[in-house]
Parts: structure tokens; C-alpha cells; sequence
């Protein structure tokens, strides 16, 4: 075993010297190049450059939070240190220091979250627990305001994408966002805010390849201003996956590889008005395996096809701003078993305003239209042999929303109050979900926060025949404060009480009943986060993250043994981060990442530790280069298993990758 982990080892190094050999090559024929530039020149660029890219202590607290020129559902501008609610954000500079190339990935920084890699193709993500199997039913993602968790709540994070380069944050809320978000929003919120056209002129190539699994990855930009009117871009991503491997053949079907292109137009149309027009599609096939009713293994691919129109206007007022915003979305899979399209139609307005010095309102009204044809059917051999189910789900959702902040003291003491109302034709009709927020900030060093909510889940939409949508009482208490000028903490505390909870992968597994809907499920969980921001010196910056979690499920019927206990062990008790960016040099940075997560008792999947190592380097201004490894520790690890334990789960496993970056 010994010589086993020699080799790997000295074969890692092997291929670490031979990229890094290419790298001095390649600085020799670019040297001539920046010698062109004097010191002074040199460091004037160097700090333009770290100015766009990096964020300091004092820009981390001030960083816009919900920006509305970026996203409708942000609601309004807000510092961090005023936000009374459980927010991470994660940085492009974050995602680019640590060689993501997708967004899951970049999900793994947020404390909080359950990232998982089920396959190749496959990722559930959770917050809180009580995940719901891989696609999770209680987020609400967004996509520059653009809501891709479907009514019916079924996420498939693996075409959810953009180029890279173009995001500029990820904002992550922790907790009910419901008063303001509405459905699905039970857990919280993931809001992927993409840059401005005005932010992406010029021309971008970009280029990642890996030994295992990242195979390629080519993306490509263009960006420009149309004769001092809109500025736009447009790009082009390619991604390659090639097999996992899973711990009794070694060996899977499950490569995948995706295309997809779109555009962005932002026109300041007149001081006071603004103009987004912005649009994607995509095209992605993805191999599985199935089991047929003779439980013979039959190879299949999974082929997706989507596409999106956004548009958005936003007018400034004196003392607010109305946004009006209306999108289409189509998303249509189709594999051996099932077959299925999906038309969204949504429009949003939204208006705020100072009802008085001390006294601001917001409030909106939506409406959305989906429209789903879903075919399902059984196997024999290696074709359809059955169609079992075709249903068509014609979805309408309207909703109205108020939330009103008070000024209470002069010494920051904010109460905010607020209400999602909403109705929906196929989950009950009618739900109201409140929420109550106090937040207390008696110097800009410390702020404490408190809140309460009301929220109700999708579940009625998985489970037609039922009468009552999941609800949520959730408590949340936080703190945010600054040791120092180089050190900065956050943390919170939550407790969310559920009943008539839905589980969307309630199975018949062997010594434990099936659910029946007339037995409500019930859970308590209970938990904390912490993250903490410290500069030891001017270029370096650590980030760490701890979270703890404890899930309680049960059924009001007593004396029974439902699948629902098994949620209970479906998500990591503890998990921890600890990432650091050193810049080496003015030209070399070095970034490593560990994360823990705990063990998945139902799902049997044991603790691991995972270390990630980049090395980036800059030869001139435009260019950036850079050399990783993921999953340094281990040869291989799983991370997602059936609940039960009967699937062969697939692994990760250690991948050393290259990264090119031009813009010109």
C-alpha cells in the first residue's frame, strides 16, 4: 500500500514539474514583452489589478447585498453589516483563486450548504438539512433574477451555468427568504448575480484542462459598446466531463458534456432609466446506466435542451426605484424513461419608496405561468416498453409582497415587517407567510440581529393528491462584528420547527414503512454557522467556516418506523473550511483550500477531508496561468449514496488541472 501511494505521489510530481517547466518557457518568450514596462508602470497596474479583483476587510462589509441593478428579487442595496439575515457572498475573485468552473463547485465555500457530487452529471445541494435527495425541494436559486427552481421544485444543478468569468457574486442567504421570495424559499436563497455588460468589454479566452474528470473546458467573450448607446457581450461555453469511477468496478457511464452561448445588453436609456436584455441557451447530453424490471443494466443518455429571455427595466426615483422585469424559460430532458418539457412565463414589478425619514416600503406583485408535459415509462431490454404515467401540469402563481422598515432609535435599532402573500392553483391555493426582523447596530463595528418567519414549502405540488403544503416556523439570532481592523466574524443561530414535511425520495426500503399521507411528518432541527475573515498581513487573506447540524424527524402516529427517520442521518453533522489566498509575488499567488464534512450515516457515506492547491501566475497584465490539484489527500472519495445504501455510489477523484486566462 505504501509503494502504492509512492507512485501516485511521485507521478503527481512528476506532472506538477513538467507544467511548471512549460510555465518558465512560457515566461521567457512573454519576458521581452513586459520588460517593455517600467516598475513604476509595473506597479501602477498591479494595483489596478488588485483593486478590481481582490476585497478588503472594509469592502467585504460594505459590499452591496441584493443589488437591484443586477436582480429583481434583490429587493434593494444593503450593506452586509445591515442585513439581518444569515448572508455568505462569495466573490468572483473567490471562484477564480480557486479554479471553479462551475457553480456547485463554488457553492462548497458557503457555510451552511451540503454540496454533494452524486455522479459525473449530478450534485444536490441543500441548506439546513432535510435535502430531499438530489434535487432538493427547499431552495429558490436565481440567476440574475431569473427563478430556475421550478414550481414543482425539481433542481438540476447540472445545467445550471454561465461563463465563469461573468459572475461577479453569490449571494447566499441561509434561512426562510420566504416574506420577500415566496415558494420554495423555505431553507433559503442562492443568488447568482452576473456582471454588467459596461464591466465585460474586450475579449476573453478562457481555457481549463484536467487529467480525470474536467477533461476541457473552453469558454469565449466578446463584449462592446454600440456607438455610445447599450453596451453588450456575448459568449460561448464548452464543457467536458469525462466517467466517475464508483468503489466496485471502478469504472462508469456517466461522461457528459454540455454547450451553451447567450448575450447580455445593458443601455442606460436616460439618467433615471435603465435597460437589461439578456438571454441563454443550452444543449447537454449526459450518459447513465438504468436497471430494467429483470435487473439488467442498460446503458442511456440523458439529452437537455434549454433556453431564456430576460428582460428589465429600472427607473430611479428621488427616493427609490420601481423595476419591472418579465422573463420566458424552456427547459425540455429526454432519456429512455422519461420525457419531459417545461414553458415559464413570469413578470415581476416591484416599487420602493421613503414613506418617511425614518420609515422605507417596499412592495411588489408577480405573476408566473409554467406549463409542464411530463411522460413516463417502463423498460424492457434496452428500449421503452410502457408508457406508466403522462400528465400535463398547467401552473399559475400570483403573489403580492410588503415589507416595511422602521428606524427605530438613533442608535440603528431597525424593526423590519413583511408578508409574502401567494396563490397557487396546484398546491392549495392561498398561503400567507409573514416575517418579523430587528437589527441593532450600535456602532459600525458590531451588529445584532434577531428573527422570526413563517414559511410554507412546494410539497403540494410533488404530491397532488394532498391538501396541505409543508410549513416552517424558523428562529434565527445573529451577530456580526470586527475584532480588529484585519479580522471579522460572523454567526448565527437557528431553530426551524416542520410539519406536514414532504421528503421527495420516500422509497419502500426493507424494515421501514412507507410514508402514508395520512401520518404528517414532523422534524427539529437545530444548529449554527460561523465564518470569520482574517488579513495576517496585506496579501494574505484566510477564510473559515464551521457549521453544526441536528435533524429530528418523526410521525404524529406513534409505534411506527418510516423512511422519514432516515432523514435524520441524510446530512453532515459537522463541516468546516479553512481557505487561504497568499500572494507569493506581484506575479505568483498560492491558494489552498480544506474542507471537512462529516459522516452521512443513512446514506453510507463516511467523513473525508478534502484539500485543494492552486498556484496562479500572471506573466503580463492579461494573461493568467495557473497549476491545481484537487482533492489533494485522497486517491478517490464518495460523497452521495442512496438513502439505504443499496446503489454503488460514484467517487471523486484526485484531479490535476490547467487554467489559462486572456483577455485582450
Amino acid at each position: 500500500m505504501l509503494r502504492c501511494h509512492q507512485s501516485n505521489y511521485k507521478h503527481l510530481f512528476s506532472v506538477l514539474s513538467g507544467i511548471l517547466l512549460c510555465f518558465v518557457a512560457f515566461s521567457s518568450v512573454l519576458a521581452e514583452e513586459e520588460q517593455e514596462l517600467s516598475p513604476e508602470e509595473m506597479a501602477e497596474q498591479k494595483a489596478l489589478i488588485e483593486s478590481l479583483m481582490q476585497l478588503d476587510l472594509e469592502e467585504l462589509l460594505n459590499i452591496d447585498v441584493m443589488s437591484v441593478s443586477a436582480t429583481t428579487a434583490s429587493k434593494k442595496e444593503q450593506t452586509l453589516a445591515n442585513t439581518a439575515a444569515a448572508l455568505f457572498v462569495i466573490t468572483q475573485e473567490d471562484i477564480r483563486r480557486a479554479g471553479i468552473t462551475n457553480i456547485p463547485e463554488a457553492l462548497r465555500m458557503a457555510p451552511g450548504l451540503q454540496v454533494a457530487r452524486i455522479d459525473a452529471n449530478k450534485w444536490t445541494v441543500s441548506a439546513r438539512g432535510l435535502s430531499g435527495g438530489q434535487l432538493g425541494n427547499k431552495l429558490l436559486v436565481l440567476i440574475d433574477g431569473r427563478n430556475v427552481t421550478p414550481l414543482r421544485s425539481e433542481l438540476h444543478w447540472e445545467i445550471q451555468d454561465v461563463l465563469i468569468e461573468d459572475i461577479e457574486r453569490i449571494e447566499i442567504v441561509r434561512g426562510p427568504g420566504i416574506a420577500l421570495w415566496g415558494a420554495n424559499a423555505v431553507n433559503g436563497v442562492i443568488n447568482i448575480i452576473t456582471k454588467s455588460a459596461v464591466q465585460t468589454e474586450g475579449k476573453l479566452v478562457s481555457l481549463h484542462t484536467g487529467n480525470r474528470e474536467e477533461q476541457l473546458v473552453i469558454g469565449g467573450r466578446y463584449g462592446k459598446q454600440m456607438d455610445s448607446g447599450p453596451y453588450y457581450r456575448v459568449y460561448g461555453k464548452y464543457y467536458k466531463h469525462g466517467n466517475s469511477l464508483n468503489v466496485k468496478t471502478l469504472g462508469g457511464s456517466d461522461g457528459w458534456f454540455m454547450g451553451r452561448g447567450g448575450f447580455r445588453a445593458d443601455w442606460d436609456v436616460t439618467e433615471r432609466d435603465g435597460l437589461t436584455l439578456q438571454g441563454d441557451f443550452l444543449r447537454q447530453e449526459a450518459q447513465q446506466t438504468l436497471v430494467n424490471l429483470n435487473a439488467n443494466p442498460i446503458p442511456d443518455e440523458t439529452k437537455v435542451n434549454s433556453g431564456n429571455l430576460l428582460s428589465r427595466w429600472v427607473r430611479k426615483l428621488e427616493d427609490g426605484d420601481i423595476i419591472v422585469q418579465a422573463y420566458y424559460d424552456y427547459v425540455q430532458r429526454d432519456n429512455l424513461v422519461a420525457e419531459e418539457s417545461r414553458h415559464s412565463y413570469d413578470i415581476d414589478v416591484q416599487h420602493r419608496f421613503l414613506f418617511s425619514d425614518a420609515h422605507e416600503i417596499i412592495w411588489g406583485l408577480s405573476f408566473r405561468h409554467d406549463d409542464t408535459q411530463k411522460k413516463e415509462y417502463s423498460l424492457a431490454k434496452e428500449t421503452r416498453s410502457q408508457l406508466t404515467l403522462s400528465n400535463t401540469y398547467d401552473d399559475n402563481f400570483a403573489s403580492a409582497f410588503i415589507q416595511s422598515e422602521h428606524i427605530l432609535s438613533p442608535n440603528e435599532l431597525r424593526l423590519t415587517l413583511g408578508s409574502k402573500f401567494e396563490y397557487n392553483s396546484g398546491a392549495g391555493g392561498f398561503e400567507m407567510q409573514p416575517n418579523i426582523r430587528l437589527l441593532w447596530t450600535p456602532d459600525e463595528l458590531h451588529s445584532l440581529w434577531a428573527s422570526i418567519s413563517r414559511a410554507t414549502g412546494a410539497s403540494a405540488y410533488l404530491q397532488p393528491d394532498s391538501t396541505n403544503s409543508e410549513q416552517m416556523l424558523a428562529y434565527e439570532l445573529g451577530y456580526r462584528f470586527t475584532l480588529s481592523e484585519k479580522t471579522f466574524l460572523d454567526w448565527n443561530i437557528f431553530i426551524n420547527d416542520y410539519k406536514d414535511l414532504f421528503l421527495s425520495s420516500e422509497l419502500d426500503i426493507q424494515g421501514y414503512e412507507p410514508v402514508d399521507e395520512s401520518d404528517p411528518i414532523y422534524a427539529h432541527v437545530r444548529g449554527f454557522e460561523i465564518s470569520a475573515h482574517w488579513y495576517p498581513q496585506e496579501d494574505w487573506r484566510l477564510i473559515a467556516t464551521y457549521n453544526y447540524l441536528n435533524v429530528n424527524t418523526g410521525v404524529e402516529q406513534p409505534g411506527q418506523k418510516p423512511y422519514a427517520l432516515l432523514e435524520e442521518g441524510s446530512s453532515p453533522r459537522n463541516q468546516a473550511s479553512l481557505r487561504s489566498m497568499y500572494d507569493l509575488t506581484r506575479h505568483i499567488e498560492l491558494d489552498t483550500a480544506i474542507y471537512y464534512v462529516d459522516n452521512i450515516p443513512s446514506q453510507k457515506v463516511p467523513h473525508y477531508t478534502r484539500i485543494d492547491l492552486r498556484v496562479g501566475w500572471q506573466p503580463v497584465l492579461d494573461l493568467n496561468l495557473s497549476l491545481g490539484v484537487r482533492n489533494l489527500l485522497d486517491k478517490r472519495h464518495y460523497e452521495f449514496g442512496n438513502i439505504g445504501g443499496d446503489s454503488i455510489p460514484s467517487e471523486v477523484e484526485r484531479t490535476i488541472y490547467f487554467q489559462l486566462k486572456y483577455q485582450f
